[in-house]
């Protein structure tokens, strides 16, 4: 049972889902962030972001797959991790540039798109020499990103949704630790990595 629902963690919230679960949140908490997107636009912006950030990322670790280039779907092996994180980066960067130039979105939205590359593209070269885990950095990534629009701007209702993601995060790394996926010090180091970068980015660059 507790395996179980280490797996459902795991799988819903996917670091690849991250970003348009932020988005979400954001809209529910400060809809003006996700400016010139309204009510009435807002999901077509989700459904951007999850197939730009999700759908198309996971469709190219299925065809590394399906062409051998990776042995599962879990990358279990930090080498084989390399290359769809570079992949996936390239294709947040194209996501980036889009909202930037093409679908103008606040400034504030374009600095979290700028950031969650960022972080990606470390964590790429991170693994390089070490295995970490990305479940860990990207949930305490949008805990971290968060938090720093909640310190300046005050005037956002962050609290509960704080609260909420920071049970998440926690929940998300003890799922990876239950299911042997990474070890502590793995996950750690995502976790850390995750939330210094993304709260450093958005608290002293708003």
């Amino acid at each position: 049972m507790i395996r179980k629902s280490a797996e459902f963690i795991s799988i819903v919230f996917h670091p690849l889902i991250q970003t348009t679960l932020l988005a979400a949140v954001i809209y529910y908490v400060m809809p003006e962030l996700l400016k010139p997107f309204d009510n009435d636009t807002v999901p077509t912006l989700l459904f951007m972001l999850a197939t730009l950030t999700f759908l198309v990322p996971l469709m190219s670790i299925v065809a590394l797959r399906v062409i051998g280039a990776i042995g599962s779907l879990r990358m279990e092996n930090r080498s084989e991790r390399l290359m769809p994180f570079f992949f996936i980066g390239c294709y947040y960067a194209l996501t980036v540039y889009m909202f930037s130039q093409r679908i103008v979105l606040s400034d504030i939205m374009i600095l979290i798109l700028l950031t969650v590359t960022v972080l990606i593209f470390l964590i790429f070269l991170i693994t390089f020499f070490f295995k970490i885990s990305v479940h860990a950095a990207a949930s305490w990534g949008v805990f971290g990103i968060l938090l720093a629009i909640h310190l300046r701007l005050p005037d956002a209702p962050m609290l509960f949704p704080l609260i909420i993601l920071l049970l998440l995060a926690g929940a998300v790394s003890s799922a990876r630790l239950l299911l042997n996926a990474h070890k502590p010090v793995e996950v750690h180091v995502g976790a850390i990595l995750g939330f210094v970068l993304c709260f450093g980015f958005l608290y002293f660059m708003m």
